[in-house]
C-alpha cells in the first residue's frame, strides 16, 4: 500500500479541509452517511434530557419531596422544575456529543473509504464496526485524557491572572485545533490500521500541514451551527491529506 512519501506544507493542510467540505457539499449521494454523527447526536441529546427529566421529576413525586398544594409550594415546583430541565439538557448535551462520534465510527470509516477510492486507494485494512467502534473510544479517550487538563490548567491561569489571556486564550485554540485533527485524522489512519506511534510519527512528519488542518477544523467548528456538522467534513478532508502524503 505504500508509495513514496510526499512532503506536506501549510497551504496543503487549509486545502484539503476545505476541499473535504466541497465534497461533501457536491456529493449528494454520500449526504445521508454524513448526517449520521448530527443525527445520532441530536437523538442521544433529546433521549437523554427527556429520560434524565422524566426520572428526575418522578423521584420527586414519588419522595413526596413537593407535594402539590399552596402558591409557595406551586413557586418551588416550577423553579425545581426549571432547574431539573436545565440539568437534564446540559446531561444530554454531555452525553450526546461524548457518544454521537464513537457510535458513528462505522459511518465515518465509510466515507472515509469512499473518500480515499475517489482519489485512487483501493486497497484497506477491513474492520469490524465494534473494533472500530472501540478504536474511536480509546482515540478519543485519549485526547481528552490528554487535553482536558490543559485546557483547564490554561483556563485556570486565565482567571487567575486575566492578562495572561492574551497568550492562554489563543494557546486553547491551537490545543482544541490539535485534538480536534488528532480526533478526525483516526479514521483516515484506520484505513491502514496505524497504531499510536505511527499516527504520531505521521503527524510529527507533516506537522505544518496538519497544524493547518487543524485551524480551518477549528475555525469552522465555532461557527454556531456548523459544530455537529463538521466532524464529517474533517474526516473528508483529513482522508484527502493523508492521500497526499502517500505520493
Amino acid at each position: 500500500m505504500s508509495a513514496r512519501p510526499r512532503e506536506l506544507g501549510f497551504a496543503d493542510g487549509a486545502r484539503a479541509f476545505f476541499g473535504g467540505v466541497g465534497w461533501i457539499l457536491g456529493t449528494p449521494s454520500i449526504w445521508a452517511l454524513a448526517a449520521i454523527p448530527t443525527l445520532l447526536a441530536l437523538a442521544l441529546i433529546g433521549g437523554t434530557t427527556w429520560g434524565a427529566f422524566t426520572l428526575g421529576w418522578h423521584f420527586i413525586e414519588r419522595a413526596g419531596l413537593l407535594t402539590p398544594g399552596g402558591v409557595t409550594v406551586s413557586i418551588l415546583r416550577a423553579i425545581v422544575g426549571i432547574l431539573l430541565f436545565v440539568v437534564s439538557v446540559v446531561l444530554g448535551f454531555v452525553v450526546g456529543f461524548s457518544l454521537a462520534q464513537p457510535l458513528a465510527a462505522p459511518a465515518l470509516d465509510r466515507l472515509a473509504k469512499k473518500r480515499a477510492q475517489e482519489l485512487g486507494v483501493t486497497q484497506f485494512v477491513e474492520t469490524r464496526p465494534l473494533a472500530t467502534i472501540a478504536r474511536s473510544v480509546r482515540v478519543v479517550g485519549l485526547a481528552l485524557l490528554v487535553g482536558v487538563p490543559i485546557l483547564l490548567a490554561l483556563s485556570l491561569v486565565t482567571l487567575l491572572v486575566p492578562a495572561a489571556g492574551v497568550v492562554t486564550v489563543p494557546a486553547k485554540f491551537v490545543v482544541a485545533a490539535w485534538l480536534a485533527t488528532w480526533d478526525v485524522f483516526d479514521y483516515a489512519f484506520g484505513l491502514e490500521a496505524l497504531g499510536i506511534r505511527a499516527r504520531l510519527a505521521w503527524l510529527s512528519r507533516h506537522g505544518t500541514s496538519a497544524f493547518a488542518f487543524g485551524l480551518a477544523l477549528a475555525a469552522v467548528a465555532l461557527v454556531p451551527g456548523l459544530g455537529l456538522l463538521v466532524l464529517p467534513f474533517g474526516v473528508a478532508g483529513a482522508t484527502e491529506l493523508w492521500v497526499k502524503s502517500r505520493g
